[in-house]
């Protein structure tokens, strides 16, 4: 990262955002054992994170905000996800996507899921940044902050930590993805059952 410096750290970590599988903690805190070092500067590494996470985020929520009713609208009925639904949840989000947002920041999977489900549930761009924007920065300065002051330790400990993010991630989408199917297989099945 420090022969590429600061705008790989900015592409990394809006592509992380947007969905892409980048252990953005990790990247995060290994910029900020090199700010510890002294081969970046953690002000700068803090602001650049900062600055390609709302692009991330932003990204995610123009994808929702055009193209998530259209897809909803064409594929949706084959996981079980129909206009109704999509109406429940944006119902759902409005009440909840102000603490989500901020919060979604901190939990793998959820970050990359509150941008896509603001755009879809119609929330206005100004609306969404002013949950994102904060939520963003405490996630930004908590992590490079930690890669700085624990130096040398960080990287272990923070690869460590990611190795049991990803456990925990990926059990739950497969359990997730599993409930789906057996949604789906049950509504066929009563379908035919009526038939």
């Amino acid at each position: 990262m420090v022969e590429y410096g600061y705008p790989c750290l900015f592409l990394l970590q809006a592509l992380g955002v947007v969905g892409l599988p980048i252990p953005d903690e990790l990247l995060m805190a290994f910029a900020g054992y090199l700010a510890f070092k002294g081969d970046l500067s953690y002000i700068a590494v803090a602001l650049t994170a900062f600055l390609g996470s709302l692009c991330g985020t932003s990204i995610s929520y123009w994808i929702g905000s055009k193209c998530g009713l259209p897809l909803i609208e064409r594929w949706g009925h084959w996981v079980g996800f129909t206009e109704k639904r999509h109406r429940r949840m944006s119902a759902w989000f409005d009440k909840v996507g102000n603490i989500a947002i901020p919060l979604g920041y901190f939990i793998p999977g959820v970050r990359h899921i509150t941008a896509y489900a603001a755009g879809m549930s119609r929330w206005t761009f100004r609306h969404f940044i002013s949950y994102a924007l904060p939520g963003a920065l405490c996630w930004v300065f908590l992590f490079t902050g930690l890669g700085y002051l624990l130096g040398d330790r960080s990287i272990r400990i923070f690869r460590h930590l990611n190795q049991h993010i990803l456990l925990i991630a990926a059990t739950a989408l497969t359990l997730g993805a599993a409930w789906l199917l057996f949604r789906r297989y049950a509504a066929v099945k009563s379908g035919r059952e009526e038939q």
